[in-house]
């Protein structure tokens, strides 16, 4: 189902799409950069059209429904560790010693960093670690004193 519509304000056409189709793009590439004025990005996508309904040059308005982006770890910058090798953080083990993890992070929040790879949500991850620690240290869990910022890795403290 198509419609055009005639806008009064701005006296330009508008193609209408029926909203009950769902459609899953992919993301070809973004701006990289967020407009200070209205906090967005502008994100080029590419949608199969069969039935051309969407002319080139359109412009459309995309709801991300939560989970669309999937589950973002984050963790405190004071869980890092600065090793020869690379970053590093430390992770109890369910027996109690202390596991070294090589890390990747991705977008720096100010306090906080994301983590692309080296550890999971589920992981307990030391918070203000010694940098005398190694794998293999015994550690004793204490109870968190602050809820993490974001979901991901519960903090442990040596």
């Amino acid at each position: 189902m198509r419609e055009q519509i005639i806008s009064e304000q701005a006296h330009f056409r508008q193609l209408h799409v029926n909203p009950l189709a769902k459609a899953t793009p992919k993301v070809a590439t973004t701006s990289e950069s967020i407009a200070a004025n209205s906090r967005t990005l502008l994100v080029e996508l590419h949608l199969e059209n069969p039935n051309n309904d969407i002319q080139p040059g359109s412009y459309a308005q995309a709801r991300l429904t939560s989970g669309s982006l999937g589950q973002i770890v984050t963790l405190p910058n004071n869980t890092l560790l600065f090793r020869a090798q690379g970053l590093q953080v430390g992770v109890v083990k369910p027996d109690g010693t202390v596991e070294l993890r090589d890390i990747k992070v991705g977008r720096d929040f100010g306090t906080t960093i994301e983590i692309v790879e080296g550890v999971t949500p589920s992981d307990k991850v030391i918070l203000n670690p010694a940098d005398s620690l190694v794998t293999g240290d015994v550690v004793r869990i204490a109870a968190a004193s602050i809820p993490a910022p974001s979901p991901g890795p519960e903090v442990a403290k040596k």
